[in-house]
């Protein structure tokens, strides 16, 4: 019969077809399979490229900035360095004004002195004279002080007082206060007695931050800051000397210890938000442009490049896909029957290798069936090939629908099949094959023009024993299917054992033998 499982015609052809498949899969693989292998390796140099330019870029812009903050703090501190010394320079002139007008006020060459008008060219609370003998002969402020000079003036005059500044602290209520004084060729003196905050209009020349003038106990005795008047600053330092929390906002400290108030400091404070604002002006600069550009530059370059890359790694991916796909459509078009949509015969000889190498191992039975559509040449002669074309389909339907999930169907020549049953004994594999007939028997044919045959098939069933070959295994399900079509239409027969001559028929297997 035609299309015998082991006709080397087949074999030649399947030779054939397969090294054809293998041609044309070398054609597509080699010269995409080192594209697919790049594909990681590039996506890992464009991440980790990415992340050097990025931690680059961060550790330039970081240290460009950190740098440029830093010399814009040193110079700002030194800055207002300079400005503290000139402003306790300009304090100590104000003293020595006052001094130098006391002393006018005091020759005898000029008159009686005008005490009010003294008072309110210093902003003294009060300008006092006193005779040689100290006391107090006339006085500028309030009416009482004649007859009850404040605690701490009274303290602070007395005869060896220093003829230009002292200092006195002041009760917890009150402001600091300070004494000028000045004495006449005729032991007289003026005594010119004025509050801290006097002094704020020449704190007021640095009125670009709060300027204060703190007094060894940290009280603010003057400042630029009504609001700030009369605090302490210890309360108001944060945990850096040089930086003091104030209102919510950060200011950084600079202190000079003052000449002209020995104890005493001048305090400059400088908003630390202004500073970082005004760290963008470098990128304004010629060289802060370039640096602006390059990274522009870089980074609109970085972009591109992984917008070209990301493509080409869509592309490869799209082509990997296209090759799987074209490499199992081969596979299938290998292994598949393109009339029935059945295992061919190639694959009926890889499957049966495989389940003879597992028995060969763990010993598990295993069975086939060959099966043969009685008179299909007359079939085809009388209907024409194309009705025996789906005659063979129908009979590919039944046998997919019969068979367990464990077994595989094949179309091992024209009109013949092959059932494979791994895990089965022969009787076993004998009642699926009795399934298939019986089937087929319910499912009549029906041809184009309306007529109704019955197609029958005849099997052989054998089960493997172990030591025999393939071809020996197969030739013995043969052999039982020949024995059956002789025997009659819709046959079966199990093939006998090697060593035994005894042939089982329909009939011997009913009755259990």
């Amino acid at each position: 019969m035609n299309g015998k499982y082991f006709k080397p015609s087949d074999e030649k052809e399947g030779f054939a077809l397969h090294t054809t498949h293998q041609a044309v899969q070398a054609k597509l693989i080699i010269p995409v399979v080192p594209c697919l292998r790049n594909q990681v390796p590039l996506k890992r140099s464009l991440i980790l490229l990415t992340l050097i330019s990025v931690v680059t870029s961060a550790t330039g812009v970081l240290v460009y900035h950190v740098t440029l903050y830093s010399a814009e703090i040193t110079e700002t501190m030194e800055l207002t360095q300079r400005e503290l010394r000139l402003l306790d320079r300009l304090l100590d002139a104000r003293l020595q004004a006052m001094q130098t007008a006391a002393r006018v006020a005091l020759n005898p060459r000029i008159g009686k002195p005008n005490l009010d008008g003294l008072r309110q060219a210093t902003g003294a609370e009060a300008v006092l004279r006193l005779n040689s003998a100290d006391q107090l002969i006339a006085a500028s402020g309030p009416d009482e002080w004649f007859t009850n000079p404040p605690a701490e003036l009274a303290r602070a005059l007395y005869p060896d007082a220093a003829a230009r500044l002292v200092m006195e602290r002041p009760a917890p209520s009150s402001a600091a206060v300070y004494l000028v004084t000045a004495r006449s060729m005729e032991g007289e003196r003026l005594v010119i007695w004025l509050k801290a905050a006097a002094l704020n209009p020449v704190l007021a020349i640095l009125d670009q931050g709060p300027v204060l003038l703190v007094d060894p106990g940290g009280d603010v005795a003057a400042t630029t800051r009504a609001k700030l008047q009369g605090r302490k600053l210890s309360a108001l330092a944060g945990n850096s000397p040089w930086r003091l929390w104030l209102h919510g906002d950060e200011w950084l400290v600079a202190a000079y210890d003052s000449i002209t108030f020995p104890g005493w400091r001048l305090v400059k404070l400088t908003d630390r938000g202004a500073l970082f604002s005004r760290l963008l002006k470098p990128f304004l600069s010629p060289t802060g442009l370039v640096y602006v550009v390059l990274i522009a530059i870089f980074a609109i370059a970085l972009r591109t490049l992984y917008q070209r890359a990301d493509r080409e790694v869509r592309r490869r991916a799209e082509v990997e896909e296209r090759l799987r796909a074209s490499e199992s459509m081969y596979r299938e078009l290998a292994s598949s029957d393109n009339l029935t949509g059945l295992y061919n015969s190639r694959k009926c000889h890889a499957d049966l290798n495989y389940e003879l190498e597992r028995h060969r191992r763990y010993g598990h039975p295993l069975s086939l069936v060959v099966l043969d559509v009685d008179k299909f040449k007359h079939i085809n002669d009388s209907l024409g090939h194309a009705e025996g074309d789906r005659v063979l389909q129908m009979i590919a339907n039944v046998l997919q629908e019969s068979r367990r999930k464990a077994d595989s169907v094949y179309r091992i020549g024209g009109e013949e099949f092959l059932v494979l049953l791994p895990e089965t004994e022969p009787e076993d594999a004998y009642v699926v094959a009795e399934r298939v007939r019986d089937h087929l028997r319910q499912e009549a044919f029906e041809t184009i023009d309306g007529t109704r045959l019955l197609i029958t098939l005849s099997g052989g069933i054998a089960g493997y024993c172990g030591d025999e070959t393939e071809r020996e295994f197969f030739t013995r399900a043969d052999r039982a299917m020949y024995e059956a079509k002789r025997s009659g239409q819709g046959e079966l027969r199990l093939a006998n054992k090697r060593r035994l001559d005894k042939v089982l028929t329909d009939k011997d297997i009913a009755l259990g033998d």
